[in-house]
C-alpha cells in the first residue's frame, strides 16, 4: 500500500519499490506522472486515441525511461514480463465485448511473475443507468447539439479510424469480472466506489471540461464531490464503480484453445518494437 494516496484511490495500491509500471490506456499520462512521484524509474504507456498520445508524449518529452505508444489494449506492443505493476483503469468498459479476453490475457503476458495488476471499471449498481457516457447513444440528437455548442466532438476525437470506437460503457458485476480474470489473475482486493453522487457531478462537469475551464470554482467543487463519494464502499448493489487489485498468476490454470497459440506474443511492426 502507498499512503500518499487515499485508500480509495488506484495508485495506493502499487506496491513500494516498484520498478516498473505499464499504464494501459494511459490518456494524457496522468498516472505515469504520479508513478514517477512514487519513485518508479520505467514508464510505459499506451492509449487508442491518437491525440491522447501526443500529448502523453510532449508531457515526457526527452524522458528515456519513459515508453509511450499508440494502440489498443488487446495487442500491447511490449516485451513479455516487462513491469511488475499494470494500471488498467477504466479501460475495459471502453472495449468491445469480443476483445475484453484479449485485452486481459495481453496484460498477463506483460506483467512480471507475481506482478500486481490495479484495475477500475464502472459497476453494475442500481444507478449505472445515469452513466453519462452512455447519454451520447441514447439522446443521439440531443448530444451532438449540447456538443456542437461546446466546442465539437471533445473526448470522442481521435477515435476515427482506430481499431475500435466509442462503444457502450458496460457496467460489469463481480461475476463478470471473475469470468474475465481467469485463468490469469487470482483477485486479492475489491472495493466498491462511488454511488449516486459521481454520476450527477460527471454531467454537471460536462460543460466545464469541454470547455478547459478546470479552473473553474464549479467544476473544482464537483471534482471534490466526486472524489468523497468514490471515497465511501456503498456494497455492490449501490456501487457505480469497482476497484480491483489482482496479482498475476504464473501459469495459466487452464489451456487455451488450439487456434489461440499465438494470442500471447501478437505480430509487431518495427515501429511497435521501439518502444519495448
Amino acid at each position: 500500500m502507498n499512503r500518499s494516496f487515499p485508500n480509495w484511490h488506484p495508485m495506493h495500491f502499487v506496491p513500494p519499490k516498484s520498478n516498473a509500471v505499464i499504464d494501459i490506456g494511459c490518456n494524457v499520462g496522468e498516472s505515469l506522472v504520479a508513478a514517477r512521484a512514487l519513485g518508479v524509474k520505467r514508464l510505459y504507456g499506451i492509449d487508442i486515441n491518437r491525440y491522447a498520445v501526443d500529448a502523453a508524449r510532449q508531457r515526457f518529452a526527452g524522458d528515456e525511461d519513459c515508453a509511450l505508444a499508440h494502440g489498443s489494449a488487446d495487442e500491447l506492443p511490449f516485451d513479455a514480463n516487462a513491469a511488475d505493476v499494470a494500471i488498467c483503469t477504466e479501460v475495459l468498459e471502453h472495449l468491445p465485448s469480443e476483445l475484453r479476453p484479449s485485452a486481459l490475457r495481453e496484460i498477463h503476458r506483460v506483467l512480471r511473475d507475481d506482478g500486481t495488476l490495479i484495475f477500475t471499471v464502472p459497476a453494475a449498481g442500481m444507478f449505472a443507468p445515469l452513466d453519462p457516457a452512455n447519454l451520447r447513444f441514447r439522446f443521439k440528437s440531443l448530444y451532438g447539439f449540447v456538443s456542437s455548442r461546446l466546442g465539437g466532438p471533445g473526448r470522442d476525437r481521435g477515435y476515427e479510424g482506430q481499431k475500435h470506437g466509442i462503444v457502450w460503457h458496460h457496467h460489469f458485476t463481480l461475476d463478470e469480472l471473475h469470468a474475465l480474470f481467469e485463468p490469469y489473475f487470482e483477485i486479492t482486493t475489491v472495493r466498491w466506489r462511488a454511488s449516486l453522487l459521481a454520476p450527477i457531478c460527471d454531467i454537471l462537469t460536462f460543460p466545464f471540461a469541454r470547455l478547459n475551464r478546470y479552473d473553474h470554482p464549479v467544476y473544482r467543487a464537483l471534482v471534490r464531490v466526486t472524489n468523497w463519494d468514490h471515497s465511501k464502499d456503498f456494497g455492490e448493489a449501490y456501487a457505480y464503480n469497482v476497484l480491483l487489485v489482482a496479482k498475476k498468476r504464473p501459469t495459466l490454470s487452464r489451456p487455451q484453445p488450439c487456434g489461440d497459440s499465438d494470442a500471447h506474443e501478437p505480430t509487431r511492426t518495427a515501429s511497435d518494437r521501439r518502444v519495448a
